[in-house]
Formats: C-alpha cells, structure tokens, sequence
C-alpha cells in the first residue's frame, strides 16, 4: 500500500508540473475508469476468478519521445490499479503502442512492468489471513502471484467522443510469466472502461 502511495503522489506531481508548463508538451492524456480483477476468463488463468473484485484504474499517457521512435513510436506510462475490496493493487510503468482504427476509434497494446501488494505464494497469503476466522480458507482464496514484479499487457479499443475525450474498454493481464520467478504464476486478468482525457 505504501508503494501505491507513493505512485499515487508520482502522478499528482507530474499532473502539477504540466499544468505549471504546459508548453513542454510531457503529458498527452490521463486516463481513469474502474475495472473487474481476476475474471479468471481467459486460458492464460482459467483457474483464476479467487480474487474477483471491483478495482480503480489510472494512467498518465506520455508524448512519444524521439528516443524509441525505432521502436514503431511507443508512448510511456505510468499508473496503477487500487482494489476497492482489500485484494491486489498494483502500480508501474510500460510503453503503449497506439494504431488509429478510422476517425473515431483506436486501439492500444500496451506492455509494461508491475509491481504488487498481493501473496506470492501459500505461506505468504497464510500469513497475511491471520486474525480472520479461517485462515486457512482465505489463503486458498488468494491469488498467489510468486514474484513482487510482474508482466502487464493490456489491450483497448477507444473511441473518440469528441477532440478531447475518449471512452476506452480493455482487458489486461497480469503474471511473471515463469521468466521473473519460479514461484506460482497464477496471475490475473481483469476487464473495464476509462475515460481518456487529451491534453
């Protein structure tokens, strides 16, 4: 929780230092919505779903820096994702990939760096469930991430509602991928709508 504190004060202060300059041009869009984590509905975590819970979701959108135009021109991010039911939240940054789908609609793949408040494993969730009624029962109910940092990609279809506003529907998913640990993967997916606000 610490961490997305201080995610959430990373944010606040790069919004202040736009609004102060707004001729740097740093900041192209922040975008917030809310979200429904560990749907457990894709093959990649088809055993998911223990977590199943109401999450907030925010990022701020980068201009894209000359630096990786190589890259197909990505546009950096920061955000995070606050559960509203005590399960996993988590915070990062990534690079976003935009492609213009006609005049009004759009669609991101996005691909970044996580890291989380969740259980990495058994132990870890048993520790944490100490002081409820089962523990043992919580535990089991638990998504057991086995890595602090993780994968996130998440893919959205925009559509543009006017030259400033936008309304975004995704899906994501979150795992270490069995290349940052050897620990449980199970991971989580999850679904939602943003409104994107253009600067």
């Amino acid at each position: 929780m610490k961490f997305l504190l201080g995610a959430a004060l990373c944010l606040a202060s790069c919004t202040s230092v736009w609004a102060q300059n707004d001729k740097a041009g740093i900041i192209e869009e922040i975008r917030a919505g809310g979200t429904v984590h560990d749907l457990g509905w894709t093959i990649i975590n088809a055993d998911g779903d223990e977590e199943k819970s109401v999450a907030l979701n925010a990022e701020i959108v980068f201009a894209e820096p000359e630096f990786l135009k190589w890259a197909l021109s990505p546009q950096p991010y920061i955000g995070g994702t606050l559960n509203v039911e005590g399960r996993t939240s988590y915070g990062g940054v990534g690079l976003l990939w935009r492609q213009n789908l006609g005049e009004k609609f759009y669609g991101d793949f996005a691909f970044g760096l996580v890291v989380h408040d969740g259980a990495l494993d058994f132990e870890d969730a048993l520790e944490r469930a100490q002081g409820s009624s089962n523990p043992f029962s919580e535990a089991i109910n638990r998504n057991w991430y086995g890595s602090r940092v993780l994968f996130r990609q998440q893919l959205t279809v925009g559509i543009r509602l006017s030259d400033r506003w936008a309304a975004e529907g995704f899906v994501e998913h979150i795992s270490h991928g069995g290349l940052l640990s050897n620990g449980p993967n199970e991971g989580s997916d999850a679904a939602g709508f943003k409104l994107n606000r253009k600067f």
